[in-house]
């Protein structure tokens, strides 16, 4: 079996509809059940396995209610008003769906253990049995959302065993001191705050749950800035677990993707949080100009000194309020700097990484050893190129890409004064701006990537020497 991981996915909605509520209880009518059966995989012989926990203990799924009809009942008993109750279109997020599980093979394991389980459709698996297993690891995920958010705030905790990959379902209220709170409990001030908060949603899950059931957190792309990983852990993250050239190179091209939105997660967190700094001392000034002007006044003045005093007073506690959230603000902004810092870092390992993957790509596309690669190959390498390439490209009236001071097909080529600009010298033509093919790239790749770029300048490309492209 490979190595178990754990799954956690949170999704938030403005409530749960009767068709959702339905899925999850497996409330169907036999038409219902029909229907069901044409869009998923669901295994009706194994829906007597699906169970659920109340109150800490393993109980068959209630159908009785609907999850509409318990979150009302809560609502009520706690003397908490639905804020959407009333309104045409819904608007605020109440309900906050949770769906807990792991690696197939392993969530499998513990729901069936060795018995031999039919996952064809229509199979008859009547005979399988729950094992106890699925039930303790179900109550201890019970116990962390309980710890976590309140039990008294899970409208639902089912546990689907009829499907292809055994999971929970938790749908949770997101309540706290007495109303719905959604944005305080999970989703922070910002986007870069909820994604800081899932992330140590995961950890913690592994830490107080998974880590017991061999499963292991897994590691998210998403997460390398979070989780400062150094050059040396980034490269072998970038190639763990890939079997295939193909794989490597989605991994890579998923790592690059989630640390440059990390990145601008952080640059936009720096950039907020400088305004706020600026912001903060420009009203401690103003604040200490204030005071300065009331101590003067104070001094000169006798007949309005108790004004003046509750005034310097007044003064003194918002200097010392600014001061505070100065303080805070001041030690965020570096930690987020810091932050932005080891995000850089290892962009430079992931572009360290493109390199050595751009010339193991070529050496593969040359010698020919796998061509059922060409597809992959052409789109790594040409989204590679087209990214730094294209910025500088332009296209003259008469196509050439032009290298290193040469026109690619004639030699009507000059540097001009402005050693900054290209220029192509022929007749009648003041096109500027022209860029390199890199020299390292088969004819048929450097073709492939030259077509990619000049896409709306030009619609063909045709190579004419080693690295040297014309439209």
């Amino acid at each position: 079996m490979a190595k178990a991981k754990q799954v956690l996915d949170v999704r938030v909605s403005k409530g749960i509809t009767t068709s959702q509520s339905n899925e999850h209880q497996r409330r169907w009518t036999e038409k219902g059940w029909e229907q069901a059966l044409e869009k998923g995989n669901y295994d009706p012989s194994r829906e007597h396995l699906n169970f659920e926990i109340v109150s800490g203990k393993v109980r068959p799924v209630d159908k009785s209610r609907s999850i509409p009809e318990r979150m009302a009942e809560i609502l009520d008993r706690r003397g908490i008003k639905d804020p959407n109750e009333g309104l045409d279109e819904p608007k605020y997020r109440t309900v906050v769906n949770i769906i807990f599980g792991g690696s197939r093979d392993r969530m499998r394991e513990l729901a069936f253990g060795s018995q031999k389980v039919n996952f064809d459709k229509g199979a008859d698996n009547s005979d399988v049995e729950r094992k106890r297993d699925i039930e303790r690891w179900a109550k201890d995920v019970y116990a962390f959302v309980s710890g976590r958010y309140g039990e008294q705030n899970i409208a639902a905790f089912i546990v689907h065993l009829d499907e292809i990959n055994p999971h929970v379902h938790c749908t949770l209220l997101p309540i706290k001191d007495g109303r719905f709170a959604y944005k305080e409990i999970f989703a922070g001030k910002d986007k870069y705050e909820f994604s800081q908060r899932m992330k140590q949603l995961h950890t913690d899950f592994f830490t107080e749950v998974n880590t017991k059931w061999g499963m292991s957190r897994g590691r998210s792309v998403s997460e390398t800035g979070a989780r400062h990983l150094t050059t040396e852990e980034y490269r072998r993250m970038l190639s763990e677990e890939c079997t295939t050239f193909e794989e490597n190179i989605d991994r890579h091209r998923k790592v690059l993707f989630s640390i440059q939105s990390d990145i601008r997660l952080a640059e936009r967190r720096v950039k907020g949080l400088t305004t706020m700094v600026d912001n903060l001392e420009k009203s401690k000034a103003e604040k200490q100009a204030q005071l300065s002007a009331a101590e003067r006044d104070l001094a000169a003045n006798s007949d309005d000194a108790a004004e003046l005093e509750m005034l310097i007073e007044s003064l003194q506690k918002e200097l010392q309020g600014i001061d505070r959230q100065l303080a805070d603000k001041q030690g965020k902004l570096q930690a987020a700097d810091r932050q932005l810092a080891d995000l850089k870092e290892n962009m430079d390992a992931v572009q360290q990484r493109t390199e050595e993957l751009r010339a193991e790509a070529y050496r593969y596309s040359r010698d020919g050893k796998i061509k059922r690669i060409r597809p992959v190959l052409k789109l790594y390498l040409s989204q590679g190129f087209v990214n730094i390439w294209s910025a500088n490209t332009g296209t003259c009236r008469h196509g050439w890409t032009l290298r290193s001071g040469n026109c690619s097909t004639t030699r009507s080529y000059r540097q001009s004064r402005n050693r900054a600009r290209r220029s192509c010298t022929a007749r009648r033509c003041s096109s500027s701006g022209w860029s390199t093919m890199p020299l390292h790239l088969p004819k048929r790749t450097a073709a492939e990537v030259a077509e990619a770029t000049l896409s709306g300048g030009a619609t063909k490309t045709r190579t004419t020497a080693h690295g040297h492209s014309a439209a």
